[in-house]
């Protein structure tokens, strides 16, 4: 009898001992992630801005330290008012980071962190021990003074700021009675009013943050006033009680309520208007018909000029 050729041959292999199966291939151990120490050039930053405008600012994180995988630098933003100015550059061991804050930022102060580290990917999905530090920024947003009606000499109301007006709340609240306060000036931390009481007409100074009184000065038994204006340290009111070519404008001083002395003009009666500070010269108009435009100086309680708009060619000079 002949058998066909055997094409190839299968080999069994069996444990021994135990009666157990074979034993699977175990994956290498993955390399423990590499400690890179992270330092930042400074922990913090004190940026102060002017109502409008921006400022750049920043920091450079230094790392020590080597790794086979990826080192990528992760910057998390603490809220909205300043953000990344481009991503942070790389220099050897250093990464540059560069911050910009928003423009119209509300005014204040506020205190904020930007977290930095070190990954092995964009996503940050993996941190590299010791590389997460913290920076710190306390930002100080100046806004202009609201020295006058309609805020300044031009009278636009205008203040570069955004705000969400969902987020506003009452602080406070300040009582006035019956009687209608004035148009209010303000210079940071403080708000300055005139309202009507018993005693007489009292200009006061208000904290802004708790509506406390800082100082209340008497200016009389007045049937007549307008509201104050803010200028270089100093409060002025037109305020009156009758007739008269030498009525006194109480200049006082915005810290304390002191007097400062006083600039006059002469005025037949009515209501005051809201004077309008540029430096240390007070621009207010009256008169016997309320058709004079006054300029003093606050400095020396001097008049500088007069111009009555009567006049021919005087309408509109102003």
């Amino acid at each position: 009898m002949k058998f066909p050729a055997v094409a190839g041959a299968v080999f069994m292999v069996y444990g021994c001992g135990g009666g157990g199966g074979a034993s699977a291939p175990q994956p290498a151990p993955t390399p423990a992630l590499a400690n890179l120490p992270v330092t930042l050039s400074t922990s913090s930053a004190n940026v102060t801005v002017d109502e409008g405008q921006s400022q750049t600012f920043g920091f450079t994180a230094s790392y020590s330290g080597t790794s086979t995988s990826p080192i990528v630098a992760d910057v998390r933003v603490d809220g909205q008012r300043y953000t990344l100015n481009g991503t942070p550059t790389a220099s050897g061991t250093s990464f540059n980071v560069s911050l910009k804050t928003a423009s119209m930022l509300p005014g204040g102060t506020s205190t904020g962190n930007v977290t930095f580290r070190l990954c092995t990917s964009a996503d940050c999905s993996t941190v590299y021990p010791g590389s997460t530090q913290t920076f710190t920024v306390n930002l100080d947003v100046r806004l202009r003074d609201w020295a006058t009606f309609q805020r300044d000499a031009a009278h636009t109301g205008y203040v570069a700021v955004n705000y969400n007006t969902a987020d506003f709340t009452s602080a406070w609240s300040f009582a006035t009675g019956q009687n209608q306060p004035s148009e209010i000036a303000a210079r940071r931390g403080s708000i300055f009013v005139n309202v009507r009481q018993e005693d007489g007409v009292l200009s006061r100074a208000i904290n802004a943050e708790n509506g406390t009184v800082i100082w209340s000065y008497n200016l009389g038994r007045n049937v007549y006033f307008g509201g104050p204006a803010y200028g270089n340290g100093r409060v002025a009111s037109l305020s009156m009680s009758s007739y008269s070519d030498s009525i006194p404008i109480q200049l006082i001083t915005a810290d304390s309520g002191r007097s400062l002395g006083v600039v006059t003009y002469a005025s037949q009666g009515g209501q005051g208007g809201v004077p309008t500070f540029v430096g240390d010269d007070l621009y207010y108009q009256a008169g016997e018909f309320g058709n004079v435009v006054y300029a003093a100086n606050t400095a020396f309680k001097t008049q500088i000029w007069q111009r009555d708009t009567f006049q021919p060619g005087a309408e509109g000079f102003v």
